[in-house]
């Protein structure tokens, strides 16, 4: 709900955007201030993620109210994420822009896309964006922001905790004139904790993980030109159990690459070209069974100021990418090609302000479609403001349901229809947001068994879900204390049976409390989530967790760290493994840090 002079700043170099400066890049695909946003967007900042060690990314975004997120076991095992209800594979994941959904299930591997030690900030729109971002981006979109260097020093951290928890990580930051480099190599290291409750049907060796990471990133820029390029790759080794309840191991690689060109010969106009490629394998030690994906990404985006409160954005992107699983025992190996144009039109006139987008995307495998949003907002005062959208989106199918087991090549793509309202305030040292939603998604793929006697069958468009919910946001920061709380009410429904969709909870509020005074900051946090539903009529009791943690910066180079995670201990099943059995979410976890920075 600003004036021309944020239209000016949306594409002025440098890029390098942070979450302290309360700029997100994610709603529109160009810089702006988050206040100003006319859609629901969270930002975990970089001190957020300092102050919880986490091995992983889910991690971090479950302290967040609408994100459900799902754990198959211990670290290091399939997480799932679910945004306003959406399925874990209608969320879209972008590393600095870049789409990282593997192409086989289309999800994402969470638990080792990126150690937290690489990520800057995250910014997380709820909301269909497909207009802008395209396929699978029917609940929201994560975009996580990577570390770039800012000034020359050395970093170290050390963490080690109870079930044989050890994080090890060492970078170098260098910045000589317009120069930037940074580099960071580590090691995260558990024997986790038993898989399943109730405990008799824990193993006797719980199951455990490591993973090796490291990252690299260059950055140059003058008066019109910047120039970046990141590298982040991973890979270990997970142990779990599988369904018969017998230990069995998957090794794991991912990397992500990018390089980002943006040229501004005058003030309102700025192109900006980037390619990617990114790949993420998956391969078990005790079957034949693996998941490949291997994307090539070339997007080209145009932001031009047409005239005084009137912002164009206009690109193309080219997608070649390469599928190759083994799935029960069916083996594909594709390649798909896709073709997207896209636009939006942002204006301000006044208190009053618009957005219209649209997208049109072809597949040399799904087909086309096309989709659009047209959003309105007014401002109350200069810091209040409501908004209201209505916008489309689609997530097109994947290689397994496509050609894995249960494979139907005519699939089309699920499709989404949502309607918000919402409102942003501030006022002194208070902060409120509302939306209320109602998202209805189409030709929903599902197996269908069409032999019950040999289970066999076929994946068919014949589901509707409505996703429909309410979110508030409730902030205060004033001198050393900090509260944010989020209550997420969601009803996600099957409409051919009426009932919830699984591992849904209708209720999920979160609450962070921080005191920062002098060297010292703390920050409890509270977590709670109501009961859901799982397979095979297994019923997810609800639960609340506390989490703590401390820091202490003893020297101006040494801060000393350390937390409780689950602090009561509370045992419960975040997701059904069979009929009698349920994946043990994480007990008690102290950890213990050191960071050494010179």
């Amino acid at each position: 709900m600003k004036k021309y002079s944020y239209l000016m700043a949306a594409l002025t170099l440098p890029s390098f955007v942070y979450a302290d400066d309360e700029i997100v890049i994610t709603p529109n695909r160009v810089e702006q201030p988050a206040e100003s946003a006319l859609a629901a967007t969270t930002v975990v900042t970089h001190e957020q993620i300092m102050a919880n060690p986490s091995m992983d990314i889910g991690q971090l975004l479950a302290n967040f109210a609408g994100l459900d997120v799902v754990r198959s076991g211990g670290p290091g095992q399939q997480t799932s994420v679910f945004i306003r209800g959406a399925n874990s594979n209608q969320t879209l994941v972008l590393i600095d822009g870049v789409p990282v959904n593997t192409g086989t299930s289309g999800g994402v591997n969470l638990q080792y896309l990126l150690n937290p030690m690489d990520i800057d900030h995250i910014e997380v729109v709820r909301g269909p964006r497909s207009s802008l971002y395209g396929s699978q981006a029917v609940g929201g979109v994560i975009n996580i922001i990577t570390h770039r260097a800012g000034k020359t020093s050395t970093e170290l951290q050390l963490t080690a905790g109870t079930e044989q928890t050890r994080q090890t990580d060492l970078r170098q930051d260098i910045q000589a004139g317009a120069f930037h480099a940074s580099a960071n190599v580590g090691n995260d290291n558990t024997q986790g904790y038993p898989q399943f409750y109730p405990s008799v049907l824990n193993p006797s060796t719980p199951n455990g993980n490591f993973q090796h990471h490291g990252s690299t990133s260059l950055s140059w820029h003058d008066q019109t030109t910047q120039v970046d390029a990141a590298y982040h790759q991973e890979l270990g080794l997970n142990q779990y159990l599988d369904y018969n309840n017998n230990p069995v191991e998957q090794n794991f690689y991912n990397s992500q690459g990018d390089v980002n060109v943006q040229w501004q010969p005058i003030s309102a106009w700025k192109s900006t070209l980037n390619t990617s490629r990114i790949i993420d394998n998956i391969a078990q030690r005790q079957s034949s069974d693996f998941a490949y994906t291997g994307q090539n990404r070339v997007d080209w985006q145009n932001d031009i100021i047409l005239h005084s409160g009137n912002n164009l954005t206009v690109g193309s992107t080219y997608t070649d990418q390469h599928n190759n699983a083994s799935e029960y025992g069916t083996l594909y190996n594709n390649t798909f090609n896709t073709w997207a144009n896209y636009l939006q039109d942002r204006w301000q006139i006044g208190n009053f302000s618009s957005q219209v987008a649209g997208r049109y995307e072809s597949s040399d495998t799904w087909g086309h479609h096309l989709t659009g949003e047209l959003t309105l907002g007014y401002a109350l005062s200069a810091n209040s403001s409501v908004y209201t959208t209505h916008n489309t989106a689609f997530s097109a199918p994947t290689g397994d349901q496509l050609y894995g087991y249960g494979g139907n090549p005519l699939l089309h793509p699920e499709t989404a229809s949502n309607y918000e309202v919402g409102s942003k305030n501030q006022w002194d040292a208070w902060e409120l947001n509302l939306a209320l939603y109602r998202n209805q998604v189409s030709n929903l793929i599902q197996y269908v068994v069409t032999n019950p006697a040999t289970y066999s069958g076929e994946n068919e468009n014949v589901n509707q879900a409505l996703l429909r919910g309410f979110e508030t946001t409730l902030g205060y920061h004033q001198g050393p204390w900090g509260i944010h709380s989020e209550l997420d009410l969601t009803r996600a429904t099957d409409l051919s049976t009426l009932q919830d969709l699984l591992r849904r909870p209708r209720q999920t509020w979160t609450t962070n409390v921080d005191y920062s005074h002098e060297a010292w900051h703390l920050q409890a946090s509270w977590l709670t989530a109501g009961q859901s539903q799982d397979y095979s009529g297994i019923h997810l009791a609800g639960y609340g967790i506390v989490n703590l943690t401390a820091q202490w910066q003893a020297l101006k180079w040494l801060t000393l760290q350390s937390g409780i995670q689950n602090v009561a201990n509370h045992t419960y099943g975040q997701a059904a493994n069979s009929s009698t059995s349920l994946y043990r979410a994480q007990p008690r976890l102290y950890t213990a840090g050191v960071d050494i920075t010179y």
